[in-house]
């Protein structure tokens, strides 16, 4: 659909993500939920990681922050957002 037809609605919908600063990088690999999946490893911070924590006030700014570290051949693996 060419820009010009788009709803003018849907244009007001779309959001510009900041990037993670390396504090937040490092609280979601401190107090984020761990898993393993699809050779990555993921910390997903969620509200109830963030209870009672120094950074408790911040839940707002940091839910759902989500850093993913895919795992190379040599079994290391490089952090991305």
């Amino acid at each position: 659909m060419p820009f010009a037809y788009l709803p003018f609605a849907y244009l007001h919908q779309t959001q510009v993500i900041p990037s993670p600063s390396i504090d937040m990088i490092r609280i979601a690999l401190a107090y984020g939920k761990y898993q393993f999946h699809s050779n990555a490893r993921t910390w997903t911070l969620l509200d109830k990681c963030l209870r009672n924590t120094m950074y408790e006030r911040t839940i707002d700014r940091l839910r759902g922050l989500r850093i993913i570290a895919p795992i190379d051949k040599q079994g290391c693996f490089k952090v991305s957002w």
